[in-house]
């Protein structure tokens, strides 16, 4: 017979103190590992069948409140990341184009922005690079 169960965990001083609602017990473990297999090792108590038997196939932690926001805020910030980075990328590549339109080398579309030549070919022969005149 095969189990399915899931697990919750909370920090309580040193160890994780964690519940598993299908059974309606708690157990502990040091470290998240440790409290992984506490919930399986319980579980198969509790049931009465081998632990190999059981499957954790959901652990949530619960973090302190002022963790949670500060992952929260990292999130929000790695993604104003991408979206600057993908901005930053758009308006190299219309730097590029717009030198390219006045006539320049790629060589010197490369020593204008302070890229390699080929770094500057590559942006050149990018097909994003034909969005960007027209999409600002």
């Amino acid at each position: 017979m095969m189990a399915t169960i899931s697990a919750r965990a909370s920090r309580d001083g040193r160890f994780w103190l964690v519940y598993v609602p299908e059974i309606g017990k708690y157990t502990q473990g040091r470290n998240l590992s440790e409290a992984r297999e506490m919930a399986r090792d319980l579980a198969a108590t509790v049931l009465e069948i081998p632990a190999n038997d059981v499957e954790l196939a959901q652990f949530d932690i619960e973090l302190p409140e002022t963790v949670t926001a500060e992952l929260r805020r990292s999130e929000e910030l790695r993604a104003e990341s991408q979206r600057a980075n993908h901005e930053a990328a758009l308006a190299l590549r219309g730097a590029a184009r717009g030198l390219r339109d006045l006539g320049l080398t790629v060589r010197d579309i490369g020593a204008a922005i302070g890229i390699s030549h080929q770094r500057a070919a590559q942006l050149l022969d990018d097909p994003r690079a034909a969005e960007v005149g027209a999409g600002r």
